[in-house]
């Protein structure tokens, strides 16, 4: 391991002063350290590529931002409990330099996430597609129109529904435990493929949820 990234939440106390104790911890070893604000609106992404190893010292949202920043490069993420909410955590903070050592020991794993792919087209309104990388949910919703909308749904080219909502989430495994749960969606094992479509504040629906194989194309307009 020769260069390793520290994202850490400017907010928070302890997450600004650990960083700290990282960097120095890690440069006592001979690793070069690169230090980020999670509240950054963007990053130059040659402080990312290179990296070995970014920790995210934070709650889960440090931890997304972390992931957003280290997916295009193929970054490993290491999150450390600092949040509110830390429900990707791997390591709590008196857990993190004992934690380090080992992985710098070779011990330690990859654990691999799925990530969801979309695409937003502009049929008839101008502009090009956008494709976006996500690790929670991708979210279809309603905006600032003060009434529910009609989303048609199509599951591989085939019509599934249309649902009178709010919006409509489709979140990974690992996303699962985040707004798709808040919506009543299913708990799903972060370690399956599987892929979660959930209705928000759905009316007179006969499928509040589904769990969908990795590899389905769903069609939302």
């Amino acid at each position: 391991m020769q260069r390793v990234g520290v994202l850490y939440n400017p907010f928070s106390e302890a997450s600004t002063r650990i960083s700290g104790e990282v960097a120095e911890w890690l440069n006592a070893r001979g690793i070069a350290t690169w230090r980020g604000l999670s509240h950054e609106v963007r990053e130059d992404p040659h402080n990312i590529e290179g990296l070995d190893l970014l920790i995210a010292l934070g709650g889960d949202g440090t931890v997304l931002r972390a992931a957003r920043l280290g997916i295009p490069s193929g970054v490993p993420v290491l999150p450390v409990a600092l949040g509110r909410l830390s429900f990707m955590a791997e390591l709590q903070p008196e857990e993190l330099f004992n934690g380090l050592q080992q992985l710098l020991d070779g011990a330690g794993w990859h654990d691999e996430r799925t990530l969801i792919e979309a695409t937003i087209r502009h049929d008839g309104h101008g502009g090009e597609d956008e494709t976006v990388l996500a690790l929670n949910e991708i979210l279809l919703a309603r905006g600032e129109i003060n009434r529910v909308v009609a989303i048609d749904v199509e599951i591989y080219d085939a019509p599934l529904t249309t649902y009178h909502a709010d919006g409509i989430i489709a979140a990974t495994a690992t996303g699962s435990t985040a707004y798709a749960l808040a919506a009543g969606g299913p708990i799903v094992d972060p370690r399956s493929h599987a892929l979660v479509l959930v209705p928000i504040a759905a009316h007179l629906t006969n499928i509040p949820s589904l769990i969908l194989h990795e590899d389905a194309v769903i069609r939302l307009k």
